[in-house]
């Protein structure tokens, strides 16, 4: 089960789970675009931005290795990692697949 922590300053992540070596964290981020004259109208954009991060050890010290990607690309991520899931289950010879 992932840990779930708690957003404590403004540099802190909004949203931050854990499970054993990765680690994802997502800021929301607002993006004020000015009106450019009298005719045009100040436009606000909210997104969020995700890093997965993975410990490694490497010449005997933890090392963090971080993708980030947009929020929207999250089901992409998702999508991805059930296939896999899928994949290595019938390379392990566990899963309900065609054989």
């Amino acid at each position: 089960m992932a840990k779930k922590q708690e957003k404590k300053s403004g540099k802190q992540p909004d949203i931050k789970m854990r499970n054993g070596i990765f680690q994802l964290s997502a800021w929301k981020t607002k993006k004020v675009i000015p009106a450019k004259n009298d005719y045009d109208t100040e436009r606000v954009f909210e997104r969020i931005n995700i890093c997965l991060s993975a410990g490694m050890r490497q010449d005997g010290k933890w090392k963090n290795v971080q993708a980030w990607f947009r929020g929207s690309q999250f089901g992409d991520l998702k999508a991805t990692i059930d296939e896999f899931a899928e994949e290595l289950q019938k390379a392990n010879g566990t899963g309900g697949g065609e054989e």
